[in-house]
C-alpha cells in the first residue's frame, strides 16, 4: 500500500518570503519530493541567478543526509520540481523522518533551511496478544 505524506516547509529564505514546500510520497522507503522554486530574493527583488535546490533528509536525531542538488528550472526560479530518492527505513522500528531543503544562487549564497515537521514512519509491529 502506498502512503502519501504531505509536508509543507515554511521558511523565509534568501530567495523570498514564499513558501517552499515538498510533498513526499513513500512506499517501502522510496520517496518523491515535489516543490516550487522561489521567485524572489529575501529583499523582495526578483531572483535572477537561482542555481539549485539542495535536498536532505534526517532520520531520528541523526545528522542530515544529503540527497542531491537539483538544478533550477531557470535563473528566475518558479519551476515545479520533483526528485525521487530512497531511504532505508529499517523493519521493526518506528522512525522519525523530516525533510530539509535550501536554495543556492550563482554567487554561492545559500538560503535558510526549510525544515518539515517530523513524521513518524511506523514499521514496528505490536506485541502478540496475551492469553
Amino acid at each position: 500500500m502506498k502512503n502519501i505524506l504531505r509536508i509543507i516547509l515554511f521558511s523565509v529564505i534568501v530567495f523570498g518570503s514564499s513558501v517552499l514546500y515538498a510533498d513526499l510520497a513513500f512506499d517501502t522507503g522510496t520517496f518523491t519530493a515535489e516543490w516550487m522554486e522561489a521567485t524572489t530574493n529575501e529583499d523582495g527583488t526578483p531572483v535572477t541567478d537561482l542555481l539549485h535546490t539542495s535536498l536532505y533528509y534526517q532520520i531520528n536525531n541523526e545528522p542530515k543526509v544529503f540527497i542531491a542538488d537539483i538544478p533550477a528550472s531557470s535563473p528566475n526560479g518558479g519551476g515545479n520540481k520533483s526528485h525521487q530518492f530512497t531511504v532505508n527505513i529499517p523493519e521493526g522500528n518506528e522512525t522519525d523522518l523530516r525533510a530539509v531543503a535550501t536554495h543556492t544562487d550563482l554567487s554561492g549564497n545559500v538560503s535558510r533551511e526549510a525544515v518539515s515537521p517530523t513524521v513518524r514512519i511506523d514499521k514496528l509491529p505490536p506485541a502478540a496478544p496475551a492469553f
